[in-house]
């Protein structure tokens, strides 16, 4: 596969769709919420980093994605993902982050 150069216009347009794809395939719709907009993917097990190292780098965002259509959608049990719109996912974030700061601090 030829290498594009970057191109903001192109690669938003094509960024997108890709995006489009990948959600829909582990779901269409946030697994909280029910929303349809402004969806991404969420490790349950808060592992995203790890998974990444494992599959070859650190991939975000579109590079992610295309790394996830290469490997023909992977669902592994150990890094499960499931679909959260961006506001439910921003909260689950949130309260993992205070309940691990809560564990943390009994332990000091």
């Amino acid at each position: 596969m030829k290498k594009v150069p970057y191109n903001p216009i192109y690669w938003k347009k094509h960024y997108a769709q890709l995006k489009k794809e990948v959600v829909a395939h582990y779901g269409k719709t946030c697994k909280i919420c029910g929303g349809e907009e402004h969806l991404a993917l969420h490790h349950t097990k808060f592992n995203g980093n790890e998974h990444r190292k494992k599959l070859g780098d650190r991939f975000t965002g579109g590079d992610w994605y295309v790394k996830l259509r290469k490997l023909g959608f992977p669902k592994d049990k150990k890094y499960p993902m499931i679909v959260l719109c961006n506001k439910c996912h921003s909260k689950l974030h949130a309260e993992h982050k205070r309940k691990v700061a809560k564990l943390s601090s009994k332990l000091y």
